[in-house]
């Protein structure tokens, strides 16, 4: 599996303090499939843009302790990147801003409350230098949960959506998880990641896989975790999203038995 969305670079921001933690981290997750991570540090202020360029050798620096420790990963150097009006200047200049550097997609963090103001100038900004942007877990983001089906707008536009592997698992709570379901049940979802900020006992990712694989096709499943993230890390065009499949339709005895069971 690819993780395209993880706070792994040690003391940076609210994610791994160290790098013992972020060693566990990615052991851990190793442990459960994920081959690449594309480190993510939060980029919220023009301070943080203008040191972008640091990423590089801090991602140099998690690599060797990976491969000093013996570690079968590779990292990515990425950003998680607050839609600000820096970003159009910033990525004129060639900042690292985007996952391995290949202009090619851009990692989108999203408020908890509401959009940033001109939030859709912003993307339209970055789509205009041919970058798509990956809207990060807007189950978790208030518009999106009051109105889930406002994500086609962004989708029709040719913006993509990740959603958490915590939001499967229920650990944002009911709301954030009925919304995941819904954008993965109709095959709105291009990205499964962790977005994981410490060591968790078990693997975030493989735990929210064994969820979906009762809830959706295989194939999917694949697309989510393995194919659409690679292609984040390589720098490639992102497969289509396949169709949903249509709803299952209860026969006679079933609906009775259905209704009976909710009176």
């Amino acid at each position: 599996m690819v993780d395209i969305h993880c706070h792994i670079l040690p003391a940076i921001d609210d994610g791994v303090q160290s790098m013992e933690e972020a060693l566990e981290l990615i052991g851990r997750e190793v442990e459960g499939g994920t081959t690449r991570f594309i480190a993510t540090p939060h980029v919220y202020t023009d301070q943080d843009i203008l040191n972008s360029p640091q990423l590089h050798d801090r991602v140099a620096q998690l690599q060797q302790a990976v491969d000093d420790a013996g570690i079968a990963a590779r990292i990515v150097q990425g950003a998680e990147v607050f839609p600000t009006v820096a970003i159009g200047p910033a990525l004129d200049k060639n900042l690292p801003l985007t996952p391995g550097g290949h202009r090619k997609h851009m990692l989108i963090d999203l408020p908890m409350s509401n959009f940033p103001m001109n939030f859709d100038d912003i993307l339209f900004e970055v789509q205009s230098r041919g970058i798509t942007p990956i809207l990060a877990h807007p189950e978790r983001t208030g518009p999106f949960q009051r109105d889930p089906e406002k994500i086609r707008t962004y989708l029709e536009k040719g913006i993509v959506c990740q959603v958490n592997a915590g939001s499967v698992t229920g650990k944002y709570g009911q709301r954030a998880s009925e919304v995941a379901m819904i954008y993965l049940r109709n095959r709105w979802a291009q990205l499964l990641a962790s977005d994981a900020h410490a060591p968790r006992p078990r693997p975030i990712l493989r735990r929210a896989m064994n969820v979906l694989s009762e809830e959706i096709d295989a194939d999917y499943l694949e697309l989510l975790t393995e194919t659409s993230g690679a292609c984040v890390a390589d720098g490639l065009a992102l497969p289509p999203l396949p169709q949903a499949p249509p709803p299952v339709k209860k026969g006679f005895f079933q609906g009775l038995f259905g209704r009976k069971g909710r009176q």
